[in-house]
């Protein structure tokens, strides 16, 4: 509306929705051997989406690093899940850069049905994403029942419903201390799980598909 001096009258916003497979799993049918698989030894933090420079991942692995290089006692891993894109030089760069980089480990892409077991599986989600059109991997995160970090820019503020949760993409620092916040109470994290699924809930492709029909 602003940048193209539109009324309000012409706009409908209508969000997307993830798939209904990404879901909190029962503790009895989590894949343990699934971790192995992808060389995962230990509790991680996790981020989905393409290798490309947008997601922003050059910043998640030097906040990840300035995370580890200051707090020691925090032995855990960074895994992104997602193809390669273009442009992805920098952020692979990046990687090789770091003096962590045996704790920072890419999947690749892979099916729904081992991507909703790393969900489930990760201590927490950090999204980085400089720009994005909705964000669903924030969606299908939060259905899953994972404490959500996330840029506060674009669309994901729409997203996320607690705006404390949101960071500056461009400070690592930030990022870092927020993910340290989280990783230090496991408390905090099971309340934001909880909160997670709730605000998932506003999202459905019933709720998409009606609302569109009526347009």
């Amino acid at each position: 509306m602003s940048l193209l001096n539109t009324g309000k009258d012409k706009v409908n916003i209508i969000h997307l929705a993830a798939e209904e497979i990404f879901r909190k799993l029962d503790p009895n049918k989590l894949d343990s051997n699934l971790l192995g698989k992808f060389n995962i030894t230990k509790e991680y933090i996790l981020s989905v989406g393409t290798i490309e420079p947008r997601k922003n991942y050059v910043t998640l692995i030097k906040a990840f690093s300035y995370l580890k290089s200051r707090n020691s006692e925090f032995d855990c891993q960074l895994v992104i899940v997602g193809r390669t894109g273009w442009l992805s030089e920098a952020a692979y760069a990046e990687y090789e850069n770091s003096p962590f980089k045996d704790d920072i480990i890419f999947v690749g892409r892979i099916e729904d049905s081992e991507l909703v077991q790393i969900y489930n599986m990760a201590e927490l989600f950090v999204y980085t994403s400089i720009f994005e059109g909705f964000g669903l991997p924030v969606v299908e995160a939060m259905q899953c029942g994972l404490p959500v970090l996330a840029s506060n820019t674009s669309s994901i503020p729409e997203i996320v419903d607690n705006k404390k949760l949101l960071f500056n993409p461009a400070d690592e620092q930030d990022i870092a201390s927020r993910i340290i916040k989280l990783l230090s109470d496991k408390p905090l994290r099971e309340e934001l799980s909880r909160k997670s699924i709730k605000n998932s809930a506003r999202f459905n492709w019933e709720k998409t598909a009606r609302k569109t029909l009526e347009i």
